[in-house]
């Protein structure tokens, strides 16, 4: 069962990367990192941990002067959290539900 979710988050991944890299590169150049793969590693992994519900609102979003900025963070809660988060909670329901069937 557990190695069946596994494969089910496989073939979601190339989704889920599509829709967090232009996220991330978005919130390298709006909140002013550093130029260079490095930096922008950094901030692919810290949109990762925003997944996770650790915004760290003021340090981050608080600071950042552009309106912009605002309404990719706005997108990024209604689609990273709301939309990513239970689309992976469904597909690990959804193994569950066929490992059950197959159970005697």
């Amino acid at each position: 069962m557990v190695w069946s979710t596994i494969a089910t988050f496989l073939r979601f991944s190339p989704i889920f990367v599509l829709f967090l890299l232009p996220f991330s590169v978005t919130f390298h150049v709006l909140l002013g990192d550093a130029p260079g793969l490095t930096n922008l590693l950094r901030r692919v992994l810290h949109t990762v941990v925003f997944l996770t519900g650790e915004f760290d609102y003021e340090a981050n979003i608080a600071s950042s002067q552009y309106t912009l900025t605002y309404i990719m963070f706005f997108l990024y809660l209604l689609v990273g959290t709301v939309f990513l988060m239970n689309l992976l909670v469904g597909l690990a329901v959804s193994d569950t539900n066929e490992a059950m069937e197959r159970a005697t």
